[in-house]
């Protein structure tokens, strides 16, 4: 069960000695492109050779989910901190992803981070994530009596557009004013200033009435080269599709705006080396080549859409599975072309989240037999969905983290 607000996260993190207020943090939201933002980011500061933590969400388990130097922490230093912040969060009646929260900070503070780069996991004003960090004051000086100031650095807005309806609002304009409850008065805000203009409004609006310092970030240029206080970067981001790169400029805008200290050289370095995993990736499975893309909104759907349109000529085969609370006639009028087949599926129960469920495969089809395509079926996992889909057409994978995180685990185990 998901059950927002910040009060119990503060009351947990009170009892836990404020582990949020010992590092810099760059907190991002939105609905589509927060993790490949956050990827950009944290691998550009690792590339700086910064001691780096990095939260993200959905994971396939929380562990998963942070990201230290490179790599997931130890189980045994995970656990650690765990059973540490168990014991807050029982007093509390905290969430479950409150105890992941937690434990995210606990573990970041005890391993002496520099920067935590933080997703908010669903909306933004009342996410775990989105808690009393402190106030950075070092600005144009880094150093207050000598010693290096630390805090809230900057926030990112990435695209926003209509996803968690109900929850954290009922219209763009209600999701909007959500998303922005993580900006601070005083702290940068970098604005994806292509998402919807209704947004765009309320974000404005908002930012004015607190004084926050906002930076809208378009399109960059086809050439790729952005300015920046750090001289002119290229964007040489290797994850696929247009909206890349502009998820690069905004990361690069969040550090430029953060007053990091960093050059040309280490911020191309970072970009190239970015990986993220499950966004338009290509995988070779049986020796065949299979398209997976965690696209599970309109947003999103529509920019696997025009991937496909770019790369792919012929009709291609959905592979899908989607979370119980989406409708799937909305995804499936975005991305079905006359004379592509669909395989409807499900995915496994998350361990961790006994609230999240696929949606009846049965659902998925029922949408698709009215729209032109050549075949639907039916496959219980995912492993017989790919099996099923291997023909002449591309097969593609998407409709949820959850089953892309299947689909990759499978491909993993096969390799081995």
């Amino acid at each position: 069960m998901i059950k927002l607000g910040v009060e119990r996260m503060e009351l947990v993190l009170r009892a836990l000695a404020d582990p949020q207020k010992k590092f810099n943090v760059i907190h991002v939201a939105g609905t589509n492109g927060k993790g490949s933002v956050c990827a950009y980011i944290s691998s550009i500061l690792a590339a700086k050779g910064v001691n780096i933590g990095r939260f993200t969400s959905p994971a396939r388990t929380p562990r998963d989910g942070v990201w230290l130097n490179g790599s997931v922490p130890s189980i045994r230093l995970y656990e650690d901190c765990r059973a540490v912040v168990h014991t807050a969060c029982e007093r509390f009646g905290a969430t479950a992803f409150e105890v992941e929260t937690a434990t995210m900070l606990e573990l970041f503070s005890r391993r002496h981070i520099h920067t935590a780069v933080i997703e908010a996991g669903v909306g933004g004003r009342d996410d775990a994530t989105n808690v009393s960090y402190k106030r950075y004051r070092g600005r144009g000086n880094r150093k207050i009596n000598g010693v290096e100031e630390f805090g809230l650095r900057s926030t990112v807005l990435t695209s926003i557009d209509l996803d968690h309806i109900g929850l954290i609002g009922n219209t763009i304009e209600e999701i909007a004013d959500n998303k922005f409850g993580i900006c601070r008065t005083g702290v940068p805000l970098i604005l994806d200033a292509t998402s919807d203009e209704r947004a765009l409004n309320v974000v404005r609006k908002k930012a004015s009435e607190i004084d926050v310092p906002v930076v809208e970030i378009t399109d960059p240029p086809s050439s790729g080269i952005i300015s920046t206080r750090f001289g002119q970067v290229k964007l040489n981001t290797h994850l696929l599709g247009k909206h890349q790169l502009r998820n690069a400029a905004l990361a690069v805008a969040a550090l430029d705006a953060g007053d990091y200290d960093l050059d040309v050289d280490t911020i191309e370095r970072g970009l190239a080396t970015t990986t993220w995993p499950g966004r338009l990736q290509w995988i070779n499975w049986k020796q065949r080549k299979i398209l997976v893309d965690g696209a599970h909104n309109d947003g999103a759907a529509r920019a696997l859409r025009s991937y496909v349109d770019d790369s792919l000529r012929d009709p291609v085969v959905w592979i899908i599975a989607m979370s119980n609370n989406r409708d799937p006639s909305n995804l499936l009028r975005i991305l079905i072309r006359p004379g592509d087949r669909v395989i409807a599926t499900s995915f496994l129960p998350i361990a961790h989240m006994p609230w999240v469920s696929a949606v009846d495969p049965i659902v998925i089809e029922n949408s698709a037999r009215g729209m032109n395509v050549s075949s639907v079926a039916i496959c219980n996992n995912i492993d017989a969905a790919m099996k099923h889909g291997l023909g002449n057409e591309t097969a593609v994978v998407c409709g949820s983290l959850y089953l892309v995180d299947e689909c990759l685990s499978l491909v993993e185990q096969d390799a081995k």
